[in-house]
């Protein structure tokens, strides 16, 4: 993800390019849009967020952590999250 909320990559391909905070695919998953917050304003971290899970079946709880990296003067956070069973 871009500090700013761009999501660069994800195994969800439908992801790939929206804009976390602006997206209505997010809006009413308040603790992702929590944890997005958190990612914009530390380079590293981790939490737990509800969003649906792959295919879009059900709602599900995951743990992330994430770290920045930065590539030609610019940040990108990348997150690696784990749904709990």
């Amino acid at each position: 993800m871009e500090p700013a909320g761009r999501l660069l990559f994800d195994d969800d391909t439908k992801e790939i390019g929206r804009l976390l905070f602006e997206d209505p695919l997010y809006s009413e998953y308040e603790s992702l849009l929590k944890l997005g917050r958190a990612m914009q304003q530390n380079r590293s971290g981790k939490g737990d967020y509800i969003f649906e899970s792959r295919g879009g079946e059900q709602k599900t709880l995951k743990t992330a952590s994430w770290d920045s990296i930065e590539i030609f003067g610019t940040q990108w956070r990348v997150l690696v999250a784990k749904a709990n069973p």
